[in-house]
């Protein structure tokens, strides 16, 4: 798979991930009934990781480096949950806490996965036409 492929494989499985959290926000809610404010945390999330890939200038190491931390962003929302006792309340329990950010940060590690892939196959190609030179 060439760098290039790679890096839209990340940049897709990011925006996916993105637009499915959003629209899960929109029309069911996630940690609470739809229209709820504690799901304005996601909001937090996603926020995070565009600041992080703007300063990063969407570069592919740097882009892997914001979707691990969007990931861990992502995972954070669970101690903040479990805090507000959100896992008592109707309708959610700890388990779909968990699976629900879980998805959502395996998805933001897979990008990650990506575009580190994406990196590396561009430092090894650089690499071997310097070579040639």
């Amino acid at each position: 798979m060439s760098h290039t492929m790679a890096y839209r494989l990340g940049f897709g499985a990011a925006i996916s991930a993105a637009v499915l959290l959003l629209s899960m926000i929109a029309m069911i809610g996630v940690l609470a009934e739809r229209g709820a404010a504690v799901d304005r945390i996601y909001y937090c999330v996603l926020g995070f990781g565009v600041i992080a890939a703007l300063v990063v200038q969407l570069e592919a190491r740097g882009m892997a480096y914001a979707m691990l931390a969007t990931a861990a962003a992502q995972m954070l929302v669970i101690p903040s949950a479990l805090a507000s006792g959100l896992h008592r309340g109707a309708g959610n329990s700890l388990a779909e806490i968990i699976g629900v950010n879980g998805v959502f940060a395996v998805a933001f590690v897979a990008a990650a996965a990506l575009f580190f892939y994406a990196a590396r196959s561009q430092r090894l190609a650089a690499g071997a036409s310097a070579k040639r030179s």
